[in-house]
């Protein structure tokens, strides 16, 4: 993998993960390599997308749990990305 890439992937994880030393060192590599802010930005809302998708589901399951009437089984089924109006996304 390219290490443009792996720097890339390590913000979006790291955000996903809510690592802030992880965050603040791919982050600092990856303006040390002179990738553009928007990059990196774009790989921060990626990792965005990522956390709110599984803590969605996450709510879903604790309705479910619970025994909401508002659960939905819809959070039982795998997720997609990019979801529909019948299964969640994972962003």
């Amino acid at each position: 993998m390219e290490e443009k890439i792996s720097v890339l992937v390590g913000i979006g994880a790291s955000v996903t993960a809510n690592c802030k030393p992880c965050l603040e060192f791919h982050a600092k590599k990856a303006r040390e390599m002179g990738l553009k802010e928007e990059e990196i930005q774009e790989a921060i809302d990626i990792g965005l997308m990522v956390k709110k998708g599984s803590t969605d589901v996450m709510r879903g399951v604790i309705k479910r749990v619970m025994g909401r009437s508002d659960a939905t089984e819809a959070y039982d089924r795998p997720l997609t990305c990019g979801g529909s109006s019948k299964t969640p996304s994972c962003c």
